[in-house]
């Protein structure tokens, strides 16, 4: 499994230790990514989704949105649920009042559990599924749903299947996106037992007819330059779903990213700058990065955080805090530190407006050059 669905089991512990609710809501903020629309499947299930009260259509008005409790923890990076049941809210947009509820069970909670989209609510579910053990059921599975907002859900594909003896064996890695629209799937295929720069393979599925339009084994990019080899990620659609970007990681280190446009097929692969790390900020829509140069800015130990802040200001370095443009590989300092382990908290305000904190504290703006 990648780098992401990995880290996921440490991010399903937490999610278990007292895990308290915040509202989250994904068509209210401009960075999130929305979700699926995909084959029929059984309705057998569909009792699974409960409506509370009132009547909905399909699709959200254009004076409403949706949420869900939200574990706290997580909220802002990943978007995770409280837990493995949550009721989905559909609210007035000016009173934020709940127009409409429904609940969804067995939720998955892995790294991508849930996308919100203006027609539809896209989860991975666990059927059957007993978290409190490493083994499961014979014939329990992991699935990818999708609920319209009148409450209704249907399967759109197996991602696992447990076989006989408790183990999950995977033909999609725990993860997808869906394009604005609507109209197309990410996902990557696995085979068993198969190394990921052999086995892994991405591809776009056209969601009305079902087929593949686009695919592209993680040994294709490696084979353009071995500096690549590592694990497959997802990354987002650009807002107006013309291209798609994944990446390349080996482990935390960022390798590369693919830009990807399904309607021609093509692909062009843009190494990171080195030191990037898969928690540094990227935006889709003009292929600019953070990252800090010079510092390794986190080890998950107090002790050894300690150790190794005290050893780099003893050493005199300096740690440099960057924005690159993945293009033209254009270098914009930001901020200079001889703390190794200062928190930049880069976000984006708009495609072009970086907002940042300075290691004195303050925070800042820097708009891209036009």
């Amino acid at each position: 499994m990648g780098s992401r669905v990995v880290i996921t089991a440490i991010i399903v512990i937490l999610a278990a230790i007292g895990a308290t609710t915040l509202w989250f809501s994904v068509l209210k903020q401009t960075t999130s990514q929305p979700a699926i629309n995909y084959p029929n499947a059984t309705s057998t299930r569909v009792a699974t989704s409960s409506p509370s009260f009132n009547t909905h259509g399909p699709c959200l008005a254009s004076g409403e949105y949706a949420d869900y409790p939200l574990n706290q923890r997580m909220a802002a990076e990943l978007g995770l649920p409280a837990s493995n049941t949550v009721m989905l809210s559909v609210r007035d947009r000016q009173t934020t009042n709940a127009m409409f509820s429904f609940e969804i069970a067995d939720i998955d909670l892995e790294y991508h559990a849930i996308e919100l989209h203006k027609c539809g609510v896209y989860v991975q579910r666990g059927i059957n599924y007993d978290y409190n053990f490493i083994k499961h059921k014979s014939g329990a599975t992991k699935e990818l749903w999708k609920y319209s907002y009148d409450g209704r859900g249907e399967k759109l594909l197996t991602i696992a299947l447990v076989d006989q003896s408790g183990s999950a064996i995977y033909s999609y890695e725990s993860d997808f996106r869906v394009d604005p629209a609507e109209r197309s799937l990410v996902v990557m295929h696995v085979v068993a037992d198969t190394p990921s720069d052999s086995g892994t393979t991405l591809i776009i599925k056209d969601l009305v007819t079902k087929k593949d339009i686009f695919v592209l084994p993680l040994s294709e990019i490696i084979n353009v330059d071995s500096n690549y080899a590592g694990d497959f990620g997802l990354e987002a659609w650009t807002k107006d779903g013309s291209y798609f970007w994944a990446d390349t990681l080996n482990g935390a280190v960022e390798l590369a990213f693919i830009r990807i446009d399904p309607k021609t097929g093509e692909y062009k692969i843009l190494p990171a700058p080195e030191g990037m790390k898969g928690g540094d900020l990227f935006n889709p829509e003009n292929g600019f990065v953070t990252y800090i140069n010079g510092a390794n800015p986190w080890t998950g130990d107090a002790s050894a955080n300690s150790n190794y802040q005290q050893t780099f200001q003893k050493e005199g370095k300096i740690a440099s805090f960057y924005l690159h443009d993945l293009f033209t590989k254009a270098e914009y300092l930001l901020a200079t530190s001889t703390d190794p382990l200062v928190r930049y908290r880069p976000q984006w305000l708009s495609d072009t407006v970086l907002q940042y904190t300075l290691p004195s504290g303050l925070t800042t703006k820097y708009t891209i050059p036009q």
